[in-house]
C-alpha cells in the first residue's frame, strides 16, 4: 500500500466518523424531542389524536435505532483507527509501507463490531 492509499483511507475513516457521529446526533436528538413533545401533548393537547400516535411509535423505533446501529460507537473506532493512521503516517519516512498501519486501523474497527 503506498502512502497515497493510506492517506485516502484516512480521509475515509475521518468522514465516516463525522457520519456516524451526525448519525447519532439526528437520531438521538429526533428521538428524545418526539418523547419531549408526546410528553408535553399529554399536559395540554395540542396536537390531534393521529399525530400524538405516530410520535409516540417514532420515538422508540428511532430509539431502536439508536440502540441497534450504535453510531457512536462506530464514530468512536473510526476516530480511534484514524489517529492511529495519521500517527503512523506522521512517523513512517517516505519510503516506508504504511499497509501495517492501516492494517492496525482496519483491526480497530473490526473490534468495534
Amino acid at each position: 500500500m503506498t502512502r497515497s492509499e493510506a492517506e485516502a483511507r484516512y480521509k475515509a475513516w475521518r468522514k465516516w466518523e463525522s457520519i456516524w457521529g451526525w448519525t447519532n446526533l439526528l437520531i438521538g436528538g429526533s428521538s428524545v424531542g418526539l418523547g419531549a413533545l408526546v410528553a408535553a401533548n399529554t399536559q395540554t393537547p395540542f396536537l390531534n389524536s393521529t399525530w400524538t400516535i405516530i410520535c409516540a411509535v417514532i420515538a422508540p423505533v428511532l430509539t431502536f435505532l439508536l440502540t441497534a446501529l450504535k453510531p457512536q460507537a462506530e464514530a468512536a473506532a473510526f476516530k480511534t483507527a484514524a489517529r492511529s493512521l495519521e500517527k503512523a503516517l506522521a512517523t513512517l519516512a517516505a519510503d516506508q509501507d504504511p499497509g501495517t498501519a492501516v492494517a492496525a486501523g482496519i483491526d480497530i474497527l473490526e473490534g468495534a463490531k
